[in-house]
């Protein structure tokens, strides 16, 4: 953690994820679901704020967080991503306690999803089964927020 007050500050935007630790059954099933490449940085932002944040606040959560729930799974296309979206209390209480501590954010919903791919499916998005395994998330990781973040993954597709 003093590394990274080294480099972002007291105060700087602050954006927070956790990896899928388990990112390569998801790449299986994407690919055999039609998607021709997939992230290289599977993960789900539980915060990300473009407002300056005092980091001193808030401690990241070093849990795992298992999701086995396969209600309300779905791939849809949002902005220029494909993700894979689902359900969990857990992170959305995560998230609505940084928004309501002084975090603020751009979305005023939580819908949790990990980035499936940055380029279409071989076939209709309405044909794609979701993914129903489990995903398996790493601890909370904080980073200062970088614009360029989206192009970096784009980047960086397998």
């Amino acid at each position: 953690m003093n590394y990274l007050r080294e480099i972002a500050g007291p105060y700087s935007k602050l954006y927070i994820k956790r990896d899928l630790l388990n990112a390569g059954e998801i790449h299986a099933w994407a690919i055999s679901e039609g998607f021709v490449t997939t992230s290289n940085e599977m993960h789900v932002t539980i915060a990300l704020s473009k407002h300056e944040v005092d980091w001193s606040r808030f401690k990241p959560q070093t849990d795992r967080v298992n999701l086995i729930d396969t209600r309300d799974r779905d791939i849809r296309q949002l902005d220029d991503a494909y993700v894979l979206r689902f359900y969990s209390f857990e992170l959305w209480q995560r998230w609505t306690y940084l928004r309501t501590n002084g975090i603020t954010m751009e979305h005023s919903d939580f819908i949790p999803h990990v980035t499936v791919s940055y380029r279409s499916p071989k076939r209709p998005l309405s044909s794609i089964k979701p993914y129903t395994g489990p995903l398996l998330f790493g601890p909370e990781e904080f980073k200062p927020f970088d614009f360029t973040y989206k192009q970096k993954l784009r980047n960086s597709e397998y």
